[in-house]
């Protein structure tokens, strides 16, 4: 039973950054040329400095734009709307490098971080509009970000796949013991 919100979501978004920082860890070992870290895989497809800069700015809407109407939309996000099932129509956008991502990820953060610092547990409670329409609690909306964020990450992680293994990790073929 979760006894404080507060505490209990600064717990989650200190994983979260945790798992951000280990996502860019990898994309520093892999050492991508700035085509690999912009080109699409297909056209209706982001491509992984697009699904990152997504994160970021989600990240702005689902937390900063809350509570503060004066946090202006994410000018370095990348903009998207379902077209089909499975597809989205996709805005070409000016490419970000990784350093450029990463240094946008502090400034974020940081305030992420500041919020959840001073948050006080009604605050949770509060009724807010999500990003897509919808009304709900900030606690459930943060809960909707957290499964966000994993995604996307796994997004990221299955491009880098595409790529190749360029670190050329041994793989231990797995086995089912007993």
């Amino acid at each position: 039973m979760i006894t404080s919100y507060s505490t209990f979501w600064k717990t989650q978004y200190i994983r979260l950054v945790s798992n951000r920082e280990q996502l860019w860890s990898h994309l520093d070992m892999y050492n991508l040329s700035n085509q690999q870290f912009t080109q699409r895989p297909k056209t209706h497809l982001w491509s992984i400095d697009e699904i990152l800069r997504h994160m970021l700015a989600s990240e702005v809407m689902y937390i900063h734009q809350k509570f503060d109407h004066s946090v202006p939309v994410p000018s370095f996000g990348v903009g998207a709307q379902w077209v089909g099932k499975y597809k989205l129509k996709t805005n070409e956008a000016s490419h970000y490098s990784l350093i450029d991502i990463k240094n946008l990820a502090c400034e974020i953060t940081d305030k992420s971080v500041q919020f959840f610092n001073s948050a006080e547990d009604q605050i949770f409670q509060v009724l807010v509009k999500a990003p897509w329409g919808e009304e709900m609690t900030f606690n459930e909306l943060l809960e909707h970000f957290s499964y966000h964020e994993a995604y996307h990450c796994g997004q990221v992680h299955y491009l880098m796949n595409l790529i190749g293994d360029p670190l050329q990790v041994e793989r231990i073929p797995f086995s089912r013991s007993g």
